[in-house]
């Protein structure tokens, strides 16, 4: 099985934000993508996500996919792309983390893949989604809701893994709560 999910320390990493007062985001942004991180500031902590590509099994043979990963983040933060690095206010204290996690079964069975979509960040009146698409994109879209329908439905998700519909693919995707 492909397994692209935060690992126990980065989920401790998010479940710490919540109750924390989110005071902004830094990235270098254009028109909500952002090329692979940015960095969550909040009164207690600040933490850098990145959508980077990873080199595991992937079908029957190695091959690069995107996976989310979060760290701890000092003052040097430096987005990947070229774009201007701009500062997002948000001012709200942290309810709530959510992530959206998608498993594909492929043929039955036969390929596996469990991925970690998207981190949802709700304050008392904003949503923020940090999420990524296709699985070898390390771009990551910015919402202001928790629609993650919106940004990769099922079908193209089922389409992307169908091999041009001659694989049968399952997706069960599942939002929970940190």
């Amino acid at each position: 099985m492909t397994n692209a999910t935060l690992d126990k320390n980065m989920i401790e990493l998010l479940k710490n934000l919540k109750n924390t007062k989110f005071i902004s985001y830094e990235c270098g942004e254009v028109f909500n993508l952002v090329g692979g991180n940015l960095k969550i500031n909040t009164d207690k902590i600040s933490l850098e996500i990145t959508n980077f590509l990873k080199e595991d099994l992937f079908f029957d043979e190695n091959e690069e996919f995107a996976v989310f990963e979060c760290k701890k983040s000092n003052s040097n933060f430096k987005p990947y792309c070229d774009t201007p690095l701009k500062n997002f206010d948000i001012e709200e204290n942290i309810v709530t983390i959510e992530i959206i996690n998608d498993f594909i079964s492929v043929n039955n069975g036969k390929y596996k893949f469990s991925y970690d979509q998207a981190i949802i960040i709700k304050t008392v009146n904003k949503t923020i989604m940090f999420s990524r698409d296709v699985w070898f994109s390390e771009v990551i879209t910015i919402s202001d809701n928790d629609n993650y329908d919106a940004v990769f439905p099922i079908s193209e998700v089922k389409e992307t893994f169908s091999n041009f519909g001659e694989y049968e693919v399952e997706v069960k995707r599942r939002k929970y709560s940190l």
